[in-house]
């Protein structure tokens, strides 16, 4: 549970180097089906850095399962809407209590079996 909290609430303020502190150093970062992944923590920082947490707010995490596996589903803003859309289904490789993997599947119409919702509202501020 520490580890799911320390990372959503990471990942919500955009904290890069907060996230990078829960990885292995040799943790490796993939989205198939796309041929781009990063191995390494520094490579992950500088992703995670350039992208997703580039403009922090702009994503939403929910905890899950899959394959027994810690998971969660990715939100990214709906700038027309104002919710947070299903983007993918981020799945955790725990090595101990740090990260060595993040396998982010894009599976935004299939949330459901997770027991995810396919939006999120935005919080209150």
């Amino acid at each position: 549970r520490q580890i799911v909290d320390r990372y959503v609430d990471a990942w919500h303020r955009g904290d890069v180097d907060s996230i990078v502190t829960m990885l292995t150093q040799d943790a490796v970062l993939s989205m198939p089906p796309r041929p781009e992944w990063f191995s390494g923590a520094a490579s992950v920082r500088a992703f995670l850095a350039a992208w997703p947490l580039a403009q922090p707010g702009r994503s939403r995490l929910a905890a899950t399962r899959a394959n027994g596996q810690l998971a969660f589903g990715h939100y990214r803003l709906d700038e027309a809407t104002g919710r947070y859309v299903a983007h993918s289904l981020d799945v955790i490789t725990l090595r101990g209590a740090r990260i060595a993997g993040v396998t982010a599947f894009y599976l935004p119409g299939s949330f459901a079996p997770f027991g995810l919702s396919s939006a999120l509202e935005p919080s209150p501020r």
